[in-house]
């Protein structure tokens, strides 16, 4: 594996949340470039301007709106889509936390 060998000399830990960050963004196939970016900015700044972490559950700051439930019915997303952007948006928060799709 090249990351273990990298320049950088990562740890085994950095090493880890960088495939998980590698692996949300293949996963993702794009959803957020093809279906959100029309109207939002990067993922990033959507999490860091707009929502929050309350416990277990993604909000928006403003709303109080569950994220998940939300994102089932906004920019027409499929529920798979969904669920994809709602672990995208919520992993910015904490990525130490496995992207699981």
């Amino acid at each position: 594996m090249f990351l273990p060998r990298h320049f950088a000399k990562l740890t085994p830990e950095e090493t880890e949340i960088l495939l998980r960050a590698f692996s949300l963004q293949i996963d993702s196939a794009g959803i957020h470039e093809e279906k959100c970016l029309i109207c939002h900015e990067r993922a990033q700044e959507v999490a860091r301007l707009r929502l929050i972490l309350d416990g277990d559950t993604l909000k928006g700051r403003y709303s109080g709106n569950d994220i998940a439930q939300f994102l089932s019915f906004h920019g027409r997303l499929g529920d798979e889509e969904a669920g994809t952007v709602t672990t995208m948006l919520r992993w910015q928060f904490d990525p130490d936390t496995p992207a699981s799709f």
